[in-house]
């Protein structure tokens, strides 16, 4: 028997019908997020908590494979090592150094040959490297050292690396994103949230300052580019921006998680963009970035002072940089 519907129910009915076929990128991205959660919800509710290892790595290797689903094909992406040579090559030219373990290594595969592959295990050279990606279950503060321990001695390496190429005049090492992505925030015995946001953002400049001060040219090495806790925030580095006095200051913007009109996560969209922006390919941004077709929300903006001094030669070309 066919259900009887009022005019405000037929009104409601058309109005969804019509919104489901409008045109809109937000909404686009904002069910990317959302068919990565559904994927999430669907195993958590066959095994709940019972083992969270488990849940921990199919969301990497769904991560995984959403970012491989999206990347032109010419860049792989897998888990491992980067080898770096050493400044220090002895007679027999085999001296080098290698990266700590990687959560998720992008790399072109084309244009440059993988030293060591077995399914989604590899060993890549720097100059094939796009972007590296950390992935953290429970974020605190001992999660957050433990990235930035990682990303400080990749580059470390990579600034060695870099130095060794210039000597023996090879190409010129392309810097790499830097990515962190938090699915869930820890709680501590008491019920209260082990970090959040702004704690963060704070933890990041803290690491930096503590273990780059002093490091020259820091500029021109990888850095973190932006942390995510899963539909909850975005922390984005600020590099190179202009202030009064024409100096460089280095700092991160601290924004929501959350689409403005839909209250569905961005994070995962977000993290989509970045990558797409270090890819050697041409980038429409109107198209690529998520919030192109919504109001931008405020951001929360926090500058923290630079931990070394800035070679302004790197910018004698760009007049406004000039000391």
């Amino acid at each position: 028997m066919s259900k009887h519907y009022s005019e405000q129910e037929r009104n409601n009915l058309r109005d969804e019908y019509n919104k489901s076929r409008e045109r809109d990128l937000a909404d686009y991205f904002a069910m990317i997020g959302q068919g990565f959660d559904s994927s999430i919800n669907l195993l958590s509710k066959l095994i709940g908590t019972a083992h969270e290892l488990s849940i921990g790595r199919y969301k990497e290797r769904l991560l995984l494979k959403l970012i491989s689903d999206f990347l032109p094909k010419r860049y792989s992406v897998g888990s491992g090592f980067v080898m770096f040579p050493d400044t220090e090559i002895n007679s027999s030219g085999n001296s080098h150094n290698v990266s700590r373990e990687l959560d998720i290594i992008i790399y072109d595969c084309l244009n440059y040959s993988t030293l060591f592959i077995d399914q989604d295990f590899v060993i890549v050279k720097p100059e094939s490297v796009r972007a590296i990606i950390e992935v953290k279950g429970r974020l605190d503060s001992q999660a957050i050292d433990d990235c930035m321990s990682k990303f400080i001695d990749f580059h470390k390496k990579w600034a060695k690396a870099t130095m060794l190429y210039n000597c023996l005049r090879l190409p010129t090492l392309k810097c790499p994103g830097l990515f962190m992505m938090n699915w869930d925030i820890g709680i501590n015995s008491k019920g209260y949230p082990k970090c959040d946001g702004k704690r963060l953002l704070e933890r990041i400049v803290e690491k930096y300052k503590e273990k780059l001060k002093g490091s020259k040219n820091t500029e021109t090495l990888p850095l973190l580019t932006a942390a995510f806790i899963h539909n909850n925030c975005i922390v984005n580095f600020l590099k190179n921006c202009p202030v009064e006095g024409d100096r460089i200051e280095f700092g991160y913007s601290l924004s929501p998680g959350k689409f403005a009109k839909s209250e569905k996560d961005r994070t995962i969209a977000y993290l989509l963009y970045w990558l797409d922006w270090y890819l050697d390919v041409p980038s429409n941004t109107l198209i690529t970035r998520p919030d192109c077709t919504e109001k931008m929300v405020s951001n929360e903006i926090l500058m923290f002072e630079k931990w070394y001094e800035i070679d302004f030669s790197l910018y004698a070309d760009q007049p406004h940089f000039s000391k």
